[in-house]
Order: C-alpha cells, then structure tokens, then sequence
C-alpha cells in the first residue's frame, strides 16, 4: 500500500467517525478500528485528533476550492464568471454541508471555529473573485477602484446568505428568479458594470 493511499484510509475512517460521533466523542482509537488500521500506523500519519481532523476539513477544502474553480469557465466574459461564480458557489457549499452529516450543526453552531477552519477557503476565494474581477477591469467590463474592498464585500455577502441558502429559508420570501435577479443587480451595481440590451 502506497502512502496516499493508507493516508486517505484514515482520513475516510476519521471523517466517518467524525461525522457520526461529533469531533469531541471520537478517538484516535475510535479512528484506529474504524480504519483497520494499527495505532502504529495512525501515529505515524497522525500526531493528534486535532491533525487528523485539520488534515480532513483541508482535504475537503481543497475539493470545495477545485469545484469552485470548475464553476468559472476559460474564455467566458468576466461579467458571466461573476454570475456563474456567484449563482454556483451556493450550490458547492450547500453540497459540502450536506455531504459532511452531522458537521451541518458544527457549521451552523460553532462560529469561532468556522472560521478558523474556513481561513484557508476565504482566501482562495478572495484570489478567485480578485481574478475574476481584475480581468473585467483589464477588458473594460468594470469599473472598480478598490478591488480588495468589493472582493470583501462580495464574500461576505455570500458568507451572510449562506445559512438561509442552505436550509432553503431564502426561498419562502422569494421565487430563484427573484433573488438571481436582484443578486445581479447587486453585483453589476457594485462593479461598476453597466449591461447593454
């Protein structure tokens, strides 16, 4: 068995375990049996539960990060990569949450550490939009002074709708044309971004 591969053993048994029991109800041995692996070997990979739990949420990072890439398409106007980023980055979230069970309560229940295991995300994502919006810049699609500032205000109103995205409270007071629609203007608004009909 190669590293990778006994690695990402442990990780899935960790993960599992995690999602099942709650960080704080899991072992290193719970992990140890879940795998088949030894003690040994866990220790080898692993020095705590913390680590092996930091080396799962950046592994789930990393694949969030390269959906997140996925969603804005080479040779496509930095206005549509906006829309396209925006719109689809709801959906990758939502499907991270729901994919990782009982960590939904951790997400919605634990702010402090949310954002000590969301550091790493937030800024690829700032690198993203910050991309995304020099080219619109660079090819006349926005007029943005202040890149660092909009790219703040952009996340964290993405960051603000998350939870009523997710547990589908956003749509008992609006149709998804609706909140596209009004999204678009914001983001337009904000770009200095003026459509043409």
């Amino acid at each position: 068995m190669n590293n990778n591969s006994t690695r990402d053993i442990l990780l899935d048994a960790a993960k599992r375990q995690f999602i099942k029991n709650g960080f704080d109800s899991v072992s290193m041995m719970d992990i140890t049996k879940e795998s088949g692996m030894s003690r040994r070997t866990l220790y080898s990979y692993f020095k705590s539960k913390a680590d092996i739990y930091n080396a799962a949420v950046k592994r789930e990072t990393d694949l969030v990060v390269l959906k997140l890439r996925n969603l804005i398409a080479a040779g496509t106007p930095a206005p549509q990569k906006m829309l396209d980023y925006v719109y689809g980055r709801f959906s990758v979230i939502k499907d991270m949450v729901d994919r990782n069970g009982t960590l939904r309560s951790f997400f919605f229940r634990n702010n402090w550490n949310l954002e000590h295991f969301r550091k790493e995300l937030d800024r690829q994502e700032k690198q993203i939009l910050i991309d995304i919006i020099v080219e619109g810049v660079n090819l006349g699609f926005f007029e943005v002074s202040n890149i660092n500032l909009i790219v703040e205000m952009i996340q964290d109103g993405m960051r603000g709708f998350e939870y009523t995205y997710i547990r589908g409270i956003i749509w008992k007071t609006a149709t998804h044309d609706d909140i596209r629609a009004i999204a678009r203007k914001l983001l337009f608004s904000m770009l200095g971004y003026k459509e043409t009909n």
